[in-house]
């Protein structure tokens, strides 16, 4: 395939229902790309089964385009990037399990209860990811 046509098939790329999109965007910044992620995350979950130690991290994709959701961090070596917070099941096969894009301070409070809302931000992040795999004793391990 050609370049040409590669750019031609990314102008008319669209992974989101233009029609209600301005409108999902003032509450939830990742609008455009919301359905495409959460059907990778629910295809990893039916593709694997879990192990008995998983860890949370974060995982950087380099970008450095123009993005409400890039985040720069000046001491890494890709400096510019788009964050997401994920949820390994398998410390030896580093398997994804869960994630999600990391679109500001406050991304992970609308899917915890109130209790969990006045924890610390990174608890808010390991109970976010960390649902689908809860009362099923398994070992997370996660860094500050």
């Amino acid at each position: 395939m050609s370049l040409k046509r590669v750019y031609v098939i990314l102008l008319f790329l669209r992974f989101d229902n233009l029609s209600d999109c301005e409108e999902r965007k003032k509450t939830y910044p990742t609008a455009e790309i919301t359905w495409v992620f959460e059907e990778f995350v629910k295809n990893c979950r039916a593709g694997y089964c879990i192990g008995e130690y998983a860890y949370v991290d974060e995982m950087r994709l380099g970008f450095r385009g123009r993005c409400s959701m890039k985040v720069y961090i000046p001491s890494k070596h890709l400096k510019y990037g788009i964050k997401i917070m994920t949820l390994i099941i398998d410390a030896k096969t580093h398997y994804f399990l869960n994630g999600y894009v990391y679109s500001g301070k406050d991304c992970d409070r609308r899917t915890l209860t109130d209790a969990d809302n006045k924890l610390g931000k990174p608890t808010q992040s390991v109970l976010h990811l960390s649902t689908p795999i809860q009362k099923m004793n398994r070992n997370i391990t996660a860094d500050n």
